[in-house]
């Protein structure tokens, strides 16, 4: 990245600081800061523009914000010699990734989970439908679980362990072998109609090259879940922005079920900005009416353009169309991608970034790439949109109030107004723990602003760094290792922005400290932010919450997996009230597994973590 540090830079680049301002280029001021992350990976700032030589030595290549032509020109180089190739870009409060990992990409693993392992309660070799065919009956409840196998040509697949007899050696450490989900009929009593019931403790199992299965012999035995490899292709980046829709898919990945078809709009949306970025050499000026209005029917234009095509197409094939065009355009989405493209929202390019450096880590056929395009906004942020304007508090910032003033702060102003910057300035909020998520959240803050006017941002967390939390705890080097988190983690933010006003504790927060944390702390709060990793202690924080009548931000997270919840006083139910978390399986914390194991199945997953490290 050439570009020299701007002051608006630091609102949306954790890793640069006021000192860079207009003597460093991103690339280089950024590098530093990554290597220390981690002294083993080999990080270096490239300088002069992108060369064959350079792409051509690594395994991936992501773009940032470049142009169509920049885009097209790589993703063809990159399909040519095996390079992953990944594109993203953050326009105002619109996002988009790509990902294309070539015309033929192994995928191992679909889903991260460990395969299922189920104890046999018997076979019946008499109950399929082919001589080769048998029915594996596995443990009921209450001492069985249910098999969740899917029935899939990736992850219907199983093997035997531990059978006994004839048909142990046929098939013990053998295979894998498909299986498949077992159905039988029912016929309801009352409505005297047949239904089909699905057994979640069976499976019809295909052995082939046996003509008769030896009988089963009771004495047990496992069952173990096999994930077999499957390829799939990617079509070039030339392909999909044409027809952004997959093969076989019905529609883009839409994250939202209230803003079902937004997507395909953005996609609209995203072509006619490119149009117009090209014919132009820059990107509309944000607030700009009469750019906009350009990038909007440059939008038009294109569907059209799209329209006639696919029509043409369609006169003599009867394939899927190769082209997306659609009946009607949202000149309002259009808008509100336009008018704010030159803008960078910073918790949106926080979101972009973790999806695209997960996408990179799946080329090791682990989980499911992107299939292939991902569009997302948060056009609800907008202090125009859906705003009541009956409320007291309500606001619609002028032109004046959205102009740059200059400051790391310039792209927010631009989107939202001055008046709502100063506001989140003045906000104050306690984060309770500083973990993995507590480092992601006390970023945001900083680089928003939160807090750093006449508002406090109070953090606590009893715990301290360990080597191990440094994987996933940005906000921690190996010299923090012993330090208090919150302590550390808050004099990481301030060397983001100098200007938080941060308070760092380390006190549990439950009744026993309610006369550090009393009334009169809960009430100077706005908000509460919730970073935990136990229910118990997001129970008492909730139960706060609905005393003193205070905002929640809750979330969590489990490997891959993530929850969100927003708490509002007299509009969405509490934590304790909302949805429960779900069945977590067998997982428990690493946090808590390592340094508080209060518990007989967290002793007991320690002594086997343990058992493992060692041998």
């Amino acid at each position: 990245d050439e570009a020299v540090v701007q002051s608006r830079d630091l609102g949306t680049n954790f890793f640069l600081r006021e000192a860079d301002v207009g003597t460093n280029t991103r690339a280089a001021a950024s590098a530093k800061h990554l290597q220390a992350l981690n002294r083993l990976v080999d990080v270096k700032a490239h300088s002069g523009p992108l060369s064959e030589d350079l792409v051509r030595a690594h395994t991936a290549l992501m773009l940032c914000n470049p142009t169509r032509a920049e885009a097209l020109k790589w993703n063809k180089f990159c399909r040519a010699n095996n390079v992953g190739f990944f594109l993203t870009g953050v326009h105002g409060l619109f996002g988009y990734a790509f990902a294309d990992l070539g015309d033929e990409f192994t995928i191992r693993d679909r889903n991260g989970e460990q395969p299922v392992s189920r104890i046999i309660d018997g076979i019946d070799v008499a109950g399929g439908n082919e001589p080769n065919e048998m029915i594996v009956h596995l443990i009921p409840p209450p001492d069985g679980r249910r098999h969740n196998i899917e029935d899939t040509v990736h992850e219907g697949w199983v093997s035997f362990d531990e059978l006994e007899g004839d048909l142990g050696k046929l098939l013990n450490e053998k295979g894998p072998f498909r299986a498949h989900h077992v159905h039988y009929k029912r016929k309801d009593s009352k409505t005297g109609k047949t239904r089909e019931i699905f057994d979640a403790y069976a499976l019809r199992v295909v052995v082939p090259g046996v003509s008769k299965l030896p009988d089963f012999v009771p004495g047990g035995g496992l069952l173990n879940q096999v994930k077999v490899p499957e390829k799939v292709h990617f079509r070039s980046l030339a392909e999909a922005c044409d027809q952004p829709v997959s093969p076989g898919e019905y529609s883009l990945l839409f994250t939202d079920g209230a803003k079902f078809g937004r997507p395909e709009q953005l996609h609209v949306a995203l072509q006619g900005l490119w149009d117009w970025e090209e014919s132009n050499g820059k990107l509309p000026a944000a607030n700009d009416e009469a750019q906009t209005e350009q990038v909007i029917q440059a939008s038009l234009a294109r569907n059209k353009a799209m329209r006639e095509k696919a029509d043409k197409a369609m006169q003599d094939s009867d394939e899927a169309p190769p082209a997306l065009a659609l009946d009607e355009v949202d000149e309002n989405v259009l808008k509100m991608v336009a008018q704010h493209a030159e803008c960078e929202f910073q918790p949106l390019s926080t979101f972009f970034g973790g999806v695209l450096a997960q996408e990179v880590v799946k080329m090791t056929g682990k989980f499911t790439p992107l299939n292939q395009w991902l569009h997302i906004d948060c056009f609800e942020v907008l202090p125009e949109v859906e705003v009541d304007d009956t409320h007291p508090k309500c606001f619609k910032p002028t032109v004046a109030e959205r102009a740059p003033i200059g400051s790391r702060y310039d792209d927010l102003v631009m989107i939202l107004g001055r008046p709502l910057q100063e506001s989140l300035m003045g906000k104050s909020t306690f984060m309770v723990g500083c973990g993995a998520l507590g480092c992601e959240l006390l970023k945001n803050f900083a680089l928003l602003g939160l807090a750093c006017g006449k508002g406090k941002l109070t953090v606590t967390d009893n715990d301290t760094i360990e080597v191990s939390n440094l994987s996933r705890q940005f906000l921690f080097r190996e010299h923090n290792v012993g330090q208090p988190k919150s302590a550390a983690a808050s004099e990481a933010v301030l060397e983001m922005n100098p200007a938080l006003n941060v308070v760092a504790r380390q006190d549990l927060v439950s009744v026993g400290t309610e006369h550090i944390f009393d009334d009169k702390f809960w009430m100077s709060l706005d908000f509460v932010t919730n970073a935990l990793d136990n229910v118990k202690a997001r129970l008492y924080v909730d139960s706060r919450c609905v005393l003193f009548e205070k905002a929640l931000l809750e979330s969590g997270t489990l490997g891959t997996k993530c929850n969100v919840q927003v708490v509002l006083p007299h509009l969405t139910a509490s934590y304790a009230d909302g949805p429960s978390d779900g069945d977590g399986g067998d997982a428990i914390p690493m946090c808590t597994l390592r340094n508080f194991p209060s518990q007989i199945e967290h002793c007991i997953e320690w002594a086997r973590a343990r058992f493992d490290d060692m041998f």
